[in-house]
C-alpha cells in the first residue's frame, strides 16, 4: 500500500509531533510554600526519608539552591515533576521554610504528604478546603483501551478523583488531545491544504498522525496511572478537586 506523503504533508507531521509534546503534557506550573516546624538539619533529613519512601529514591540534590540551603528535584525519567527548595528565614525568630515548585498535581501531593507526615506546619494550608478523600485503583486495562477510541476519553478517566491530575489539568489535556485529532483529520485529509478533502482517499496520513497522537496517549497513561496506582500503596488522603 503506497502512502501519500508530499513534501508539505511531511512537513505537517513534523508540525504535528511539535504540537502534541506541549500541547498535551501535564505542563500547569504551581508554586507552594510553607513553614516547617523542624531545625533545618531535622527538615533535610526527614524529607530525604519521605522521598525516598515516596518516590523511589528517584530524585538528586542540585547544587543551584536559589538563596536556599538544599534543593531537590526530581529525576528526569521520574513519573513526578518537582523541586523542593529547603531553608531559613531570618527575622524575628529563625525559622525553616519549604517552597515546593512542580506541575500543579504533583505540588499538591507533596504538600499533602509532607502534611500528613508533620514535616510542615498544618495550618499552612493549600488555599480553599477540599474534601480528602481516599484513592481507588486504576487500571491500565481500562486506560489504553480509552486511549486507543479516544485519548481524551483516556485522559478524563485518568484524572478523575485523582491527585495525578487536577479537574482543570485533565480538562486541558482532553480537549487538546480532541483538538489534535480534529487537525489530523481536517489537515491531513487534504494534506496540508495541497487537495480537497477526501478521507477516504487520503486515509493513510490521517491514521498515521492519529496513531502517533495515541501512541504518545498510551505513553502519558502508563505513567498517570502507575504513579496514581503507586501513591495508593500508602494510603493517604488526598484533596480531590
Amino acid at each position: 500500500m503506497k502512502i501519500k506523503l508530499n513534501k508539505l504533508s511531511v512537513i505537517f507531521f513534523v508540525i504535528l509531533i511539535s504540537v502534541i509534546l506541549p500541547a498535551t503534557s501535564v505542563s500547569t506550573q504551581s508554586v507552594r510554600s510553607f513553614e516547617s516546624p523542624w531545625e533545618l538539619d531535622e527538615l533535610k533529613d526527614g524529607l530525604k526519608i519521605v522521598l525516598e519512601k515516596v518516590y523511589k529514591e528517584k530524585y538528586h540534590e542540585e547544587e543551584k539552591t536559589d538563596g536556599f540551603s538544599y534543593h531537590y528535584k526530581s529525576d528526569f525519567f521520574s513519573a513526578y515533576n518537582y523541586s523542593i527548595y529547603i531553608g531559613k528565614i531570618f527575622t524575628d525568630k529563625k525559622n525553616t521554610i519549604l517552597r515546593i515548585e512542580g506541575n500543579d498535581g504533583d505540588a499538591n501531593n507533596i504538600s499533602r504528604i509532607l502534611d500528613l507526615e508533620g514535616i510542615i506546619n498544618k495550618n499552612a494550608s493549600l488555599g480553599k478546603e477540599l474534601q480528602n478523600y481516599k484513592m481507588s485503583e486504576k487500571y491500565h486495562s481500562l486506560a489504553q483501551p480509552l486511549n486507543i477510541l479516544s485519548p481524551s476519553l483516556s485522559v478524563l478517566y485518568q484524572s478523575y478523583q485523582s491527585p495525578r491530575l487536577g479537574k482543570e489539568q485533565g480538562l486541558s489535556r482532553a480537549l487538546n488531545y480532541l483538538l489534535l485529532d480534529v487537525l489530523a483529520y481536517w489537515i491531513g485529509g487534504n494534506l496540508l491544504f495541497t487537495t480537497s478533502h477526501n478521507p477516504q482517499e487520503n486515509k493513510e496520513p490521517i491514521l498515521i498522525w492519529m496513531s502517533l497522537n495515541r501512541a504518545y496517549g498510551a505513553a502519558q497513561s502508563y505513567n498517570i496511572v502507575k504513579s496514581h496506582n503507586h501513591l495508593l500503596r500508602f494510603n493517604y488522603t488526598f484533596p480531590i478537586q
